[in-house]
């Protein structure tokens, strides 16, 4: 390889040596040239010598009358999944109509929006998968009976030309993802996810809200959470340096559609009684930070801070009335902040426990750069 190539990775030799006999070969070995910031976007802040197990594959889509096989391998198993559209059913009926400054022209909106599924594998019904986005490129996750994930993710674009330029097993007309593998354990990054609600004092909150307690009767049927999701700028910059200024807003849209899409599948898996659905209200990415959730507000990712901020900026925004049509239940902020608490440098969430009947507490904070928050965010809203 051109010296000018090895030198541009220098800064990841210990991953280097453990992947890989030399150099030389590490694209043999199963290793891609992500830069830094694509390896965090695709896999976390996971240590470089713990990489997850991952593989290489193209999406193979068999067009059918009511559904669609969907194929692909991992370290050569190929898994066969019947997966169907959502439609719209993860959008509220004006979703476009009060959000339409922050999305694109309303006929690639509904495009966007028609390409989300669900599906089960062929061989056993326990087997799930969550997929989001139209054409080649797609995002979601796969479940597995034995408790294993697969997280499905596009290739980011200069890494797939660094692939191209070293060997040609890749067509030019490919668009390759990356799977990895991950457990149900809750160790990601060994981050952690912050539920005292104790530590979290809201200035000007009513002291009626403090003795506020609701007894929450056994419910049966369905359950829907109407969902705000909010995106600061820091993600956003993150996306403009991985995909360009070109692809920057589709591509984080489809990143939060299909963590959206991801979490709501995961919610309604067999074994959670009963289900929850998930139906987006607002989708709002600060471009420019305002000046609430300014930097200097909450010490740059300060966690407490940062969700006492947040909650408040949210509350403030939010419609009183729940017969609003723009009023939601639920706040997401996916964050690009480094969030810490104290001594602790990894917090990966940070939710009030018990406040999704609070409009002050029903809200969460997520390192949201890497499609792993989709299990974050997923457990965050578990406390709640």
């Amino acid at each position: 390889l051109p010296m000018n190539f090895l030198n541009s990775y220098i800064s990841l030799p210990i991953f280097l040596l453990t992947f890989c006999s030399t150099a030389l070969h590490c694209f043999d070995g199963n290793w891609v040239p992500f830069d830094k910031l694509e390896f965090q976007h695709l896999f976390g802040k996971v240590n470089l010598t713990q990489v997850p197990s991952y593989d290489f594959t193209a999406l193979n889509t068999v067009d059918r009358n009511s559904s669609n096989l969907l194929s692909f391998s991992f370290h050569g198993q190929v898994h066969q999944f019947e997966i169907i559209p959502v439609k719209e059913a993860l959008f509220d009926h004006a979703f476009y109509y009060y959000n339409r400054h922050h999305l694109p022209p309303e006929k690639e909106w509904h495009r966007i929006a028609s390409c989300l599924y669900t599906g089960k594998d062929v061989t056993s019904e326990h087997n799930r998968i969550a997929l989001a986005g139209c054409g080649k490129r797609k995002r979601g996750i796969a479940s597995f009976e034995d408790g294993t994930y697969l997280l499905i993710q596009p290739v980011p674009p200069n890494a797939r030309t660094k692939m191209q330029n070293v060997t040609s097993k890749w067509n030019a007309d490919d668009t390759l993802h990356v799977l990895h593998k991950r457990s149900t354990d809750y160790d990601r990054t060994k981050a952690t996810c912050m539920h005292d609600f104790t530590e979290l004092k809201f200035k000007d909150e009513p002291a009626s809200d403090e003795k506020h307690h609701e007894t929450a009767a056994a419910l049966k049927g369905p359950l829907t959470v109407e969902l705000a999701l909010f995106v600061d700028a820091k993600i956003y910059k993150q996306f403009r340096n991985i995909y360009g200024n070109d692809m920057a807003n589709t591509e984080l849209l489809n990143f939060v559609l299909a963590t959206i899409n991801n979490i709501n599948a995961l919610f309604q898996h067999p074994s959670l009684h009963p289900s929850i659905y998930f139906k987006i209200k607002k989708f709002h990415v600060f471009k420019n930070t305002p000046p609430e959730l300014a930097d200097t507000v909450h010490g740059n990712g300060e966690a407490t801070l940062l969700l006492n901020a947040f909650c408040q900026y949210q509350n403030s925004i939010n419609p009183a009335s729940d017969t609003d049509p723009r009023h939601w239940d639920h706040a997401l902020l996916f964050s690009g902040y480094d969030l810490y608490s104290g001594s602790v440098k990894a917090v990966a969430g940070f939710a009030p426990v018990g406040g999704m009947c609070s409009p002050l507490k029903s809200c969460t904070i997520n390192e949201g750069a890497d499609f792993g928050c989709s299990f974050v965010i997923a457990h965050e809203i578990g406390h709640k």
